[in-house]
């Protein structure tokens, strides 16, 4: 309230003094103070004038006081009901790609597991936000264990995540069906696929598309231009794939680099997490790159999808009106009011010549 009475007293202050010294320059010519003459020359006319000059003359401040009223009044009522609230068009997808290789069985199977529980408890949603979540497996191929699924609301939270978590908990390196090796381009692959297909999954064209796509992927062809996949694929900036290996396979089937940088090239941003050093060309096409990681050291790597969940689903906020008040539109027109006849009257009050 303080800031409030010196904005709207100092400007009046200033005004007033600035029309004190419009009428001090009759010094120049009289002996008399500007001041003096001027009360003089206010007892000199009948009352009827007088009160007519003194309108003309005071009611142009008035009315220019009125007007920073108004103003300064409906600019805090407006601030005073903003907040700042996540986006209505804010949403996030998150795919976690698991290694499940012979490699991967025993503890660090297990610190997966609970690494991925702890993904999906760090991405609390509070009402408004929009998040889906998948789980992809990989070995010597890869499959989909979870298809992007929303997370739900604070109503329903508790038994979809039970049900989330039994699946997460399933996920085993005993499945004889996806062969031997680490094929990470492929388990990528997979993630960006759900990602790019969420919703779309009947449709035949965008399939074909991305056969087609995958299929110059692997006999090493140029990829098309990023604009053109956008346009083919669509901008897929509110999602994120975070991969997780031990080790990578030479000759892939399906090179992982060139997965990366089409993922790139649609704005997924991926992330990958290896116990050993990445090849150079992974890591310059990842949006982030994290290596010599020990799954055994549960905490470390548990903190870490923590974090990377943390990050992803922070929303991005925007200023909303939470209350509208019907004050607002006279405040505002009131104001725009008081400054025009501020102007007509100080326009009546310049003497005119002959």
């Amino acid at each position: 309230m303080g800031w409030y009475l010196a904005a709207l007293l100092g400007p009046m202050a200033l005004w007033l003094g600035l029309w004190r010294q419009s009428r001090a320059r009759a010094a120049a010519w009289t002996s008399h103070t500007g001041l003096a003459l001027y009360r003089e020359a206010l007892l000199v006319l009948p009352r009827r004038c007088r009160a007519r000059w003194m309108l003309e003359d005071l009611l142009p401040l008035l009315f220019l006081f009125a007007a920073w009223a108004a103003f300064l009044s409906a600019a805090w009522r407006i601030g005073a009901r903003r907040e700042l609230a996540p986006a209505s068009d804010w949403q996030r997808r998150l795919v976690l790609v698991d290694d499940l290789s012979g490699s991967m069985q025993g503890k660090k199977e297990e610190s997966l597991r609970r690494a991925n529980l702890r993904f999906l408890a760090a991405s609390r949603v509070p009402e408004g936000r929009r998040i889906r979540f998948g789980l992809i497996e990989f070995s010597g191929s890869a499959a989909v264990r979870l298809p992007l699924v929303p997370l739900g609301r604070s109503g329903d939270e508790g038994e979809l995540r039970d049900r989330l978590e039994r699946i997460v908990q399933s996920v085993s390196t005993k499945d004889p069906g996806m062969g031997m090796g680490t094929e990470l381009g492929m388990g990528i692959w997979a993630g960006l696929e759900a990602i790019v297909r969420s919703g779309r999954w009947e449709d035949a064209a965008l399939l074909r598309r991305w056969r087609a796509e995958r299929e110059a992927l692997e006999r090493g062809s140029a990829m098309s231009d990023e604009r053109a996949l956008r346009e083919s694929f669509g901008d897929h900036a509110d999602a994120a794939i975070v991969a997780f290996t031990d080790g990578m396979v030479r000759n892939e089937s399906l090179p992982a680099a060139r997965v990366l940088e089409l993922a790139r090239a649609l704005h997924v941003r991926t992330y990958c997490l290896s116990v050993e050093d990445l090849p150079a060309e992974v890591a310059a096409n990842a949006y982030r790159t994290m290596t010599r990681i020990d799954p055994e050291n549960e905490e470390s790597f548990q903190g870490l999808y923590e974090e990377i969940a943390r990050k992803e689903t922070r929303p991005r906020l925007e200023w909303k009106v939470a209350e509208r008040s019907p004050w607002e539109g006279p405040f505002f027109g009131f104001a725009c009011g008081a400054l025009v006849g501020f102007a007509w009257f100080r326009n009546r009050a310049i003497a005119r010549g002959p």
